[in-house]
């Protein structure tokens, strides 16, 4: 964590010089641009520029360093255009992407890719147009080519590079490109799905002269009266929008058209009014993002847990320590976290809390815009890029101060950050695993906390091993909230015996008679419930009575998922998908089954088993946009809905007061999976799943159906012992060298051929194993989906002891051997992807 490079940054030059760029493509290393004498002055680290790239891309870059040495090896190309009035990337952004691309062994251009919204990028899809500004100048020469294209433009509003290559027939259009933007004829930009475009409204307002006389007014609707009653009625309708007697000032802003619309005026009658000179029509350029009013919430008052655990904190801030502030469910953690912000914004400073999932931040955000209202800017992938451009343009400006969102808000360009919140830190949707870079959010949030000297705290009720380690160590304070709001109890924990219901036949479809019981007696008591399946979909397969056939992905080693309500049978590694049909794809035969289960059928059985029920589902079929969630949560809070089905998006952090019953319908899969976290997740889950019962004044109960009922965790589990837990993980992972005893590092091996993979995989691993004799590597080893997308796929894992030196050796070495390509070992065609702590 303390592995940061800092980036030289030249002073600027007077004279035409050279500039290195970075460019968003995976390739090592920067590259040197010509830049006039003029532009050298203006430009600076963090500017974005427009550069050629090869032989016909247009790609944006960010400038690193100002005033190099040419290259030897090359003639550097010249930019096109700057493309911002200041920098736009701060120089600790520059230190945190330089930062990410060692601690992760990636290339810089895959940070930077990640960090730039697609507005803010132009590249190889890039289009031209005609300058509006342009006039032909008798004294510039143009080629007859550069008519041409000119012509073609004059009579179209856009070409693409390939349109160009078409229409002039030649296969490097840049050359031609470059000379019309250097006479000002043209312009580049992105293709239109990706360019940042402001959102204007289309108003309408009265000319002046209407307004600062009445009589004039009095003589349009005179004129319009019997020729024309649908312009009277227009006019009318505007003066009831737009009350320019009482406030003349408001004809300035005038009215949307389309609320003018709404109110029936005649789209046909505005339109003669702005041809006669009476109305005139202009767009506004308004923000996209919902434009928060002053906050409403008053001040928080804390209990006296809540006040001790502050004061805590305030004090390990003094000491300049990260925080870990272990908080049980619905202790008030975010009661914290208000306070401390408002400390923060109190004394100038920037603000960020980052969460890791989109679900989670719906109702944290109309939370805390009750107490920050437009000091506060959100920012995550459910926003459209577009959102995304705005605010980032909000942060630098100062319009916000304090920003809420998931893992990629550590991108954004903070200036003064003065506090990071990391909710939910124990969560592995901080870790990000495609494309590149592979880092864990949390991480890398704390070095840009670093970066900035900025306070941190790191919040959870299920704190990871490793922060918890960390904190035992002295390297975190950590501070506890053990006690809920308003000292209700924790919820109940009983466990469901499958096993033995089974044999008494009390099961009914996934559920026991107790569970069932348990849901109706929640609902007639008015309040809700949440049955939990961390799998979507109707089944996990279909098969076939007849003959055995089950349906495979033609792109992955994997069955395919069958989805009734669309009837559709879907890949969830690849997304391929196909028509189920209602006979068997080998022998035509109609008896087909169902295997498993996933939250659709969970909502038909219950729907099935208690006619009566109000039931909701969540999980990623029903949740595609950022309002969709949005929807869900808000209906479900409502009380439209008495029953929620979902997956883990249920149990991260959602506070729904009325909700008294959780139902865990199959929770022993959880702990089985190939992976040496597998049981610390499933504690960590089950334990946030109990949270969301029982939140406001009665206990809460979770009924977990599981066939181990005898197993350690539940019984942790029921005891709400969390340090327990803590201590026999801890000690396991040590027998068997697993983190946080040791550091791993996950090599991919990627081929369209199986031996080419497997071969290639082989050689690398006895290469390793000879590079890194202090190490461990294992593998190289196929995993149970070894193909994915009709790439054949084998593991091989670096274990190394937390030596920092030993550690960085490894890394040195791997970024020569894979980044650099110096091991030949691999083939022209196998892929090797580089993941550091990839758990």
């Amino acid at each position: 964590m303390s592995e940061t490079l800092d980036l030289f940054i030249g002073d600027e030059v007077a004279a035409g010089g050279y500039i290195t760029v970075l460019l968003p493509v995976p390739i090592a290393g920067a590259f040197t641009y010509r830049c006039t004498a003029r532009q050298m002055n203006q430009l600076a680290a963090g500017y974005r520029i427009l550069v050629p790239f090869g032989a016909r891309k247009v790609m944006t870059g960010v400038v690193l360093e100002v005033g190099v040495a040419p290259s030897t090896e090359f003639k550097a190309k010249e930019i096109f255009e700057i493309l911002d009035d200041r920098p736009l990337f701060t120089s600790s952004q520059l230190k945190l992407l330089q930062w990410t691309a060692d601690y992760y062994l990636c290339f810089a251009g895959d940070v930077l890719n990640a960090m730039l919204p697609a507005g803010l990028k132009l590249s190889s899809e890039s289009f031209v147009q005609l300058d509006p500004n342009f006039e032909r100048d008798e004294a510039v020469e143009f080629s007859e080519q550069e008519l041409q294209l000119l012509e073609v433009l004059s009579q179209k509003e856009s070409l693409s590079f390939k349109e160009v290559q078409e229409i002039t027939d030649r296969k490097h259009v840049s050359p031609l490109l470059y000379g019309l933007y250097q006479k000002e004829a043209v312009l580049f930009f992105e293709n239109v799905k990706d360019k940042y475009v402001p959102k204007r409204e289309k108003r309408i307002r009265l000319e002046e002269k209407f307004v600062l006389s009445q009589e004039e007014l009095q003589g349009v609707f005179e004129r319009t009266e019997k020729r024309a009653p649908k312009q009277t009625e227009a006019l009318l309708k505007y003066l009831s929008l737009c009350n320019i007697w009482k406030s003349p000032e408001k004809n300035e802003e005038g009215v949307l058209l389309s609320d003018l619309s709404e109110e029936g005026a005649s789209n046909a009658a505005v339109n003669a009014l702005v041809k006669a000179g009476v109305f005139e029509k202009y767009e506004q350029i308004v923000s996209r993002l919902k434009s928060s009013t002053k906050p409403k919430a008053g001040p928080i008052t804390l209990t006296e847990a809540q006040q001790a655990a502050y004061e805590q904190t305030l004090k390990a801030f003094e000491a300049r320590k990260p925080v870990l502030l272990h908080g049980v469910t619905g202790s008030g953690k975010t009661e914290l976290y208000i306070r401390l912000i408002k400390d923060c914004l109190a004394q100038g400073q920037q603000a960020l809390m980052i969460l890791p999932e989109i679900a989670l931040s719906t109702q944290m955000v109309s939370r805390l815009t009750r107490h920050f209202g437009s000091e506060m800017g959100v920012f995550h992938s459910k926003y459209s890029d577009n959102e995304r451009v705005e605010v980032w343009k909000r942060l630098v400006s100062g319009e916000c101060s304090f920003i809420i969102g998931v893992r990629s808000a550590c991108f954004l360009p903070f200036q003064d950050l003065g506090l990071l919140i990391i909710d939910e830190e124990h969560e592995s949707a901080y870790k990000q695993h495609d494309p590149a870079p592979r880092y864990h959010g949390r991480d890398l949030a704390l070095v840009l906390a670093h970066l900035h000297g900025a306070r941190s705290i790191l919040g959870s009720a299920t704190p990871s091993l490793e922060s918890y380690r960390h904190a035992e160590n002295g390297k975190y304070q950590l501070v506890e909230l053990l006690e809920r709001f308003g000292k209700v109890e924790l919820p109940e924990i009983k466990l469901v015996d499958l096993m033995s219901d089974r044999k008494k036949n009390k099961l009914r479809e996934e559920f026991s008679f107790d569970s069932l019981k348990a849901i109706e007696d929640t609902v007639a008591a008015g309040k809700q419930a949440i049955v939990f399946q961390n799998r979507r979909g109707y089944a996990s397969f279909l098969s076939c009575n007849a003959c055995g056939h089950i349906p495979q992905c033609t792109q992955c080693n994997v069955s395919l998922t069958y989805h009734r309500f669309n009837h559709l049978l879907r890949c969830h590694y690849c997304g391929m998908s196909q028509q189920a049909g209602n006979s068997c794809f080998e022998c035509g035969s109609h008896d087909l089954k169902t295997n498993s289960y996933g939250t659709e059928k969970l909502e038909e059985s219950l729907q099935l088993l208690l006619p009566s029920l109000k039931t909701l589902r969540m999980d990623f079929d029903t949740t595609g946009t950022r309002h969709r969630i949005e929807k869900l949560i808000e209906e479900f809070s409502s009380g439209a809905y008495e029953v929620l089905v979902g997956t883990q998006m249920v149990s991260k952090g959602l506070d729904f007061e009325n909700v008294q019953l959780v139902v865990v319908v199959n929770a022993d899969r959880l702990m089985h999976f190939p992976d040496f976290r597998s049981r610390e997740k499933a504690f960590q889950l089950l334990m946030q799943l109990s949270g969301r019962a029982g939140r406001r004044k009665e206990r809460g109960q979770m009924l977990i159906q599981t066939y181990q009922v005898e197993d350690p965790l539940y019984r942790k589990l029921m005891a709400q012992d969390y340090y327990g837990f803590y201590q026999e993980e801890l000690a396991e992972r040590k027998s068997f060298g697993y983190p946080p005893w040791t550091r791993l590092i996950k090599l991919t091996i990627k081929d369209k051929s199986e031996k080419k993979c497997a071969e290639a995989a082989q050689r690398l691993a006895v290469a390793l194993r000879h590079a890194m004799e202090q190490s461990i590597v294992l593998g190289p080893e196929r995993p149970s989906v070894n193909k994915i997308r009709n790439f054949f796929i084998e593991h091989i894992f670096i274990k190394t002891s937390n030596d920092p030196k030993l550690r960085q050796q490894n890394k040195e070495l791997l970024h020569r051997m894979i980044l650099e390509g110096q091991f030949d070992g691999l083939g022209s065609s196998v892929r090797v992807i580089i993941d550091v702590d990839p758990y």
